[in-house]
């Protein structure tokens, strides 16, 4: 289980109607920073592929789905800030990786590479309108965890 907060400072028309529902005055104005708190639930699987000493390697398939939960735009205009923020349940991405990593006891250490990205339609800013979007950049992770239970 993991959390992040994707913060984007890349300017985009924000959707109003996203924050306040009915309110159609306030068009046009693009966003300054928009951050988006989400809750990251990992499952993957792990095969041992050499043991040496206390050290086990493995290869390994790791699939993480975002789930937003909080998102808080800013715009700052002349003289003026504004900040704009719903409390929210809703999807935010999927990734699946490719994983390799060495575990000694319970402390493992892990590096991912992303091999398929989905990201779902984000209806706070301005989009293609695509429901399901394969947007796949190159992505690596390096990850430290320690099991709390052990089988």
């Amino acid at each position: 289980m993991g959390t992040s907060i994707i913060f984007n400072d890349a300017g985009r028309i924000i959707d109003y109607t996203y924050f306040f529902p009915g309110n159609q005055q306030l068009k046009g104005w693009w966003n300054r920073w928009y951050f988006n708190t989400s809750l990251q639930p990992n499952l993957g699987i792990k095969r041992n592929i050499l043991n040496h000493g206390d050290w086990n390697y493995y290869v390994g398939i790791n699939n993480t789905f975002s789930l937003s939960l909080f998102k808080s735009m800013y715009n700052s205009g002349f003289l003026l800030q504004h900040r704009f923020s719903r409390v929210t349940l809703e999807p935010f991405a999927n990734e699946l990786f490719i994983s390799t990593g060495l575990q000694k006891g319970r402390r493992s250490f892990h590096l991912d590479f992303r091999a398929v990205h989905m990201k779902f339609l984000d209806e706070a800013i301005e989009n293609n309108g695509s429901k399901l979007d394969f947007y796949n950049p190159f992505k690596i992770r390096f990850r430290v965890g320690y099991n709390l239970h052990t089988i």
